[in-house]
């Protein structure tokens, strides 16, 4: 490369790929990475014209340099050796907390909101099975998540905790918990509906790829309980092309939805979507299995919605991450489950996204590895990550990746601008 004027060569080894190529770059800014010495190098923005017989001529842009230790030298090497020339027609997104990071408190803030609000009975929860009280500082408090998975194992033994804590006094502050956290992170989510999120970012640079043939699906696999993702597929590409893989019924909702009228984006295929832990806005009858869609703005009490079928009381339909093997609550999990296997197996490539990948939802851990193994056509694994605070490489989640999945490519950037360059 002509180091002064960023321009340089290089040889496309499968002619086969020119046309894909060439396509590509009219829609998505391409990056050209190699390593030179203890740098990694990646050359964004580049500009591609077809020399001819495979021969590309391009000008840099930006030029972005990366200062690496020999771990992360490492790490980069092995990631590059096993890079191959593929067109990725049908992409699957997984969708963590940290996608949702710059709009929603993350989990080890929510206990504490809730408390700040006033939850007194999670005051007690607290110093009783907990020791820790409002004036212990709060990393040594529990997850909310773990709270909610120490509660739903005593609810599906069917065993009290004690005295003082019988199946129907948990199973009341279970529906408590999630009926606060909901309006916690309803009027969050209502404060940033009209804002172009990433998530909407992500999804107007993916339509606009579906239209122009550059792809062929794409897919999503939500870990959150929230609707950001729900409401940047509405607003883009509007209510009618989202399949939720299971039949919703709508109670108290508005007829009228952002996107029905007239989405930004005229795509002809639906959006497979699944809620892997549930949604703040779903709830279902445990008698008849019905998944009711609800309304979650402030003041609308949920607690006492019956099913239309059959007048049985709703529950939340939300399941925490689990890290013990247990039985699903309801049959609906495993079919649920069961479509997000689908996603990941019919996926030549996995893009995960503010997901660490944690012991903490060991159980979703197990399903991506097992629907992931493929060695005679592997799955391109993309992990996006907000940028490292010290730039060491690799980072915790980089490594966690790579012991449990093998080669990623992993992108600190943040979501923000991933979704702005595009996969």
């Amino acid at each position: 490369m002509e180091s002064q004027n960023r321009n340089g060569i290089f040889l496309l080894d499968d002619k086969s790929m020119v046309h894909e190529l060439l396509n590509r770059v009219k829609l998505q800014k391409p990056e050209i990475c190699f390593i030179d010495g203890q740098h990694f190098v990646i050359l964004k923005n580049c500009r591609f014209e077809l020399q001819g017989n495979g021969l590309f001529r391009f000008e840099v842009g930006e030029l972005g340099r990366e200062d690496l230790q020999e771990k992360g030298i490492a790490v980069v090497k092995e990631y590059l050796k096993q890079v191959k020339t593929r067109v990725f027609r049908n992409i699957v997104f997984v969708l963590g907390a940290g996608a949702s990071a710059d709009y929603l408190p993350q989990s080890k803030e929510l206990l504490p909101l809730l408390v700040d609000q006033g939850c007194e009975y999670i005051v007690r929860l607290l110093k009783d099975f907990f020791y820790v009280d409002t004036e212990s500082p709060n990393y040594l408090w529990p997850s909310l998540s773990e709270v909610l998975n120490f509660i739903e194992i005593a609810l599906e033994k069917n065993e009290y905790l004690g005295g003082d804590y019988p199946i129907e006094t948990l199973e009341n502050i279970k529906n408590r918990i999630l009926d606060d956290l909901c309006q916690l992170l309803s009027d969050r989510v209502n404060a940033s509906k009209e804002s172009d999120t990433s998530y909407v970012k992500l999804i107007r640079n993916l339509a606009k790829m579906l239209v122009n043939g550059l792809l062929d699906q794409i897919g999503f696999i939500s870990l959150n309980y929230d609707p950001l993702l729900d409401i940047a597929l509405k607003r883009v590409v509007g209510s009618k092309k989202i399949d939720y893989l299971l039949r919703l019924e709508d109670i108290n909702i508005k007829q009228e939805e952002p996107g029905d009228s007239k989405p930004e984006i005229e795509i002809k295929r639906q959006i497979p979507v699944v809620k892997f832990h549930g949604s703040m806005e779903w709830m279902f009858c445990p008698f008849c299995s019905k998944i009711y869609r609800v309304n979650t703005e402030r003041g609308l009490s949920r607690s006492l919605l019956r099913c239309r079928h059959d007048g049985v009381l709703l529950k939340w339909f939300i399941y925490p991450p689990m890290k013990e093997k247990h039985p699903m609550p309801s049959d609906i999990w495993t079919v649920l489950h069961l479509k997000a296997d689908d996603l990941l197996r019919e996926a030549d490539r996995v893009v995960f996204i503010g997901c660490s990948l944690s012991e903490d939802d060991s159980f979703f851990r197990f399903r991506v590895k097992r629907c992931l193994y493929n060695p005679r056509k592997p799955t391109s694994i993309v992990v996006v990550d907000a940028p490292p605070k010290d730039f060491a490489r690799p980072t915790s989640v980089e490594l966690n990746y790579w012991h449990f999945l093998g080669p990623v490519d992993y992108r600190p950037v943040g979501f923000e601008k991933f979704a702005v360059d595009c996969c």
